[in-house]
């Protein structure tokens, strides 16, 4: 039977079955159709036949991250589940995910290099997708039984010790011309045909599209199994996903944030303590390296080794992550730093954070970015070298936080997109009674993006200080206190002696390299094959970071100490 006669059959016995409601006749209560598979979402070894269970209603399946229905195909017996890295690409194979794939476009604009970015000629690694559904005879849906299964990846290199991902959305989702998130789509192309100019027009990674697009119109339907270290799934739930990020969105991969909620009908939580940090995430980031497109450590090392430092760090998972069924690159599981991020950590009420991210509000209330704002040119006017001034500063700000936030950045000479960028603090408003020394109302700074400007061999001698000052306004003001300037000196020869210590910093960088150089050669043959030797670019860029780490300290001490 096609599917005009099936549908044309569910039309005529609804009909009936309204008809006889209406004449008053007795009808049996109907059962709810359900589905089930026989196995669930994980690694296996050798493949397997996959049985598919549907109750009161026929089953239909996908294998291609669609969304199954009456046009999908029908149940008839086992699914043969074996490794599917012998099918052949498909989503890997579209060139409308990025404007760099544009060259004619970006040349005429004088819009920078593309990317080498190429498009894989051999068969890339894949999981298999399964979507099914039961639907009766008057088109009752059952829930969804989703699963992922990664059927010889003992055999794969570059999967071990490490988390993965299974995302699973309707392909339109992510690549529909209108309304993909992933995609240039309509916006570029209506952009480009208007001969208009945006702020960014001579970076093409700023171009408009698609996938720079933001706001809950722009997350879409998804779901997630979360693989840890060692291949037990800790998390398979419905979610929203959308685009994360700045500059970064133009690149791919690109960040995505994975939200949960009650709409997607398993709760507000992702109902596990991803991060071992004693809560359950709503909301996480599945972070794609920004800038840092050959290591991803930028952000990583930092946030790994700043334990002790008055500063709000996320705590990242290093992870690779399958697209529909397909190796889509290296990222991070993010936290995310939101209200949850802030209870956890800090036992402060979530509803009563303020946090500011680039100047803008990022938690709270318009009045309270108003509230910023003052506090921000109170630091650049006061003076800091007073009594009285050092008293009002340390009203507005935790100067511990502060300084070690500074001393940080300073350290590993952050600069080109910072402090005039990339900069995000917090505080909780002023009126908490309840004692707790975080709900003093005093702003406190949180570390992210430090994915480029940093850690440059040539810049290893650098006063970062006085480039900072030039910089920075209300830093400047800050410095002209004598006792200010003597505690962030102190701040980093503390982090240069403990935190980043130059053995403690080589050897996690010589960790990072034999687990990741794996790991990290499956995103290069991905996304450039063999257009630029990636595999020696990554050890050559790690030997940049120790060369660095080498030589930081020696350099800041002996500056510091004798100025």
């Amino acid at each position: 039977m096609d599917i005009r006669s099936r549908t044309v059959k569910f039309i005529i016995g609804a009909a009936i079955l309204t008809a006889l409601i209406f004449a008053g006749a007795h009808i049996p209560a109907m059962t709810q159709p359900s589905v089930e598979l026989s196995h669930t979402s994980g690694f296996y070894d050798e493949g397997f036949e996959l049985s598919i269970k549907g109750k009161n209603g026929r089953v239909y399946y996908t294998l291609d991250g669609s969304r199954p229905g009456l046009d999908s195909i029908p149940y008839e017996g086992p699914v043969r589940i074996s490794d599917a890295s012998e099918n052949e690409n498909v989503y890997c194979l579209r060139t409308d995910v990025t404007v760099s794939f544009m060259d004619r476009e970006i040349h005429e604009r004088e819009a920078g290099s593309p990317e080498d970015y190429r498009v894989p000629t051999e068969k890339i690694d894949k999981c298999t997708v399964v979507r099914a559904v039961c639907i009766d005879s008057l088109g009752g849906r059952s829930k969804e039984a989703c699963a992922s299964y990664f059927v010889g990846f003992d055999k794969k290199s570059g999967y071990d010790g490490i988390m993965t991902l299974s995302i699973t959305t309707d392909p339109e989702n992510l690549f529909d011309y209108d309304r993909g998130i992933y995609v240039t789509g309509r916006t570029t192309d209506e952009y480009l045909r208007s001969g208009k100019r945006v702020a960014n027009d001579d970076f093409w990674w700023w171009w408009p599209a698609n996938y720079r697009q933001k706001g809950s119109e722009w997350e879409r339907e998804a779901r997630v199994q979360i693989f840890d270290a060692s291949k037990k799934l800790i998390a398979d739930r419905g979610i929203g996903i959308r685009v994360q990020g700045g500059g970064s969105r133009g690149y791919i991969p690109r960040s995505l944030s994975l939200s949960a909620s009650d709409k997607y009908g398993e709760g507000e939580t992702f109902g596990i303590d991803l991060f071992d940090m004693g809560y359950e995430p709503r909301s996480v980031v599945l972070f794609s390296g920004g800038d840092s497109r050959v290591t991803k450590l930028e952000d990583y090392l930092p946030s790994e080794l700043s334990e002790g430092l008055d500063i709000s760090t996320a705590k990242m998972k290093p992870a690779v992550m399958f697209l529909d069924g397909e190796f889509w690159g290296v990222y991070f599981l993010m936290e995310k730093f939101d209200e949850d991020y802030f209870e956890a950590h800090y036992n402060v009420e979530g509803s009563e954070v303020v946090m500011i991210k680039e100047g803008e509000l990022s938690l709270g209330r318009d009045t309270d970015l108003e509230g910023y704002r003052r506090d921000m040119a109170a630091l650049k006017s006061c003076d800091a070298g007073s009594e009285a001034g050092l008293a009002a500063i340390e009203k507005i700000i935790d100067l511990d936080s502060y300084m070690d936030y500074y001393a940080l950045q300073l350290f590993i000479d952050r600069r080109n997109d910072w402090p005039y960028m990339n900069v995000a603090l917090w505080k909780v408003r002023r009126g908490d009674k309840s004692g707790n020394p975080y709900a003093d109302g005093r702003w406190r700074w949180i570390l992210f993006d430090d994915n480029s400007g940093a850690y440059g061999v040539k810049n290893v001698s650098s006063n970062s200080i006085e480039n900072t000052r030039i910089a920075d306004p209300a830093f400047d003001n800050l410095m002209k206190s004598e006792k200010l300037s003597e505690m962030l000196k102190n701040r980093m020869l503390y982090i240069g002696e403990n935190n980043f210590e130059k053995n403690r910093v080589l050897s996690f960088i010589a960790d990072y390299r034999e687990k990741m150089a794996p790991v990290f050669h499956n995103e290069y043959t991905r996304f450039y094959g063999d257009k630029w030797d990636y595999d020696h670019a990554f050890d050559v860029r790690l030997g940049r970071f120790e060369k660095f780490f080498d030589r930081r300290y020696v350099f800041l001490s002996d500056f510091l100490k004798n100025p």
